[in-house]
């Protein structure tokens, strides 16, 4: 069982117990919201809160209410596939290509 899976079944399992009390509202994010595109690879939040969302089309950085976009053509990365999101110990963001590398997105 892959480890995104496993996180994913995680958070369904914790989403579940919220939703049981009422308590937790879930919104689905797509690319009619913004998302670069709606495979997503790997999520995480930054110590501000953001969420980063990697795809097979860039990175995507979500505030609830806007997102961003971080691909190739505006030289934030190397590469669009991106497979892994990472946050280091000084809070910087780092996104892995499977072809390119790993990128600090600025």
């Amino acid at each position: 069982m892959s480890n995104l899976f496993k996180q994913f079944l995680f958070i369904l399992s914790i989403c579940n117990s919220f939703l049981i009390q009422g308590q937790l509202q879930l919104n689905q994010i797509s690319h009619i919201n913004g998302l670069s595109q709606n495979t997503v690879n790997s999520i995480i939040q930054d110590n501000d809160g953001f969420l980063w969302i990697a795809t097979y089309n860039g990175v995507n950085k979500y505030d609830g209410y806007s997102m961003d976009y971080y691909d190739l053509s505006n030289r934030n990365l190397s590469s669009n596939l991106i497979h892994n999101l990472f946050k280091d110990n000084y809070g910087n963001i780092w996104a892995g290509t499977p072809e390119s590398g790993i990128n600090r997105i600025n």
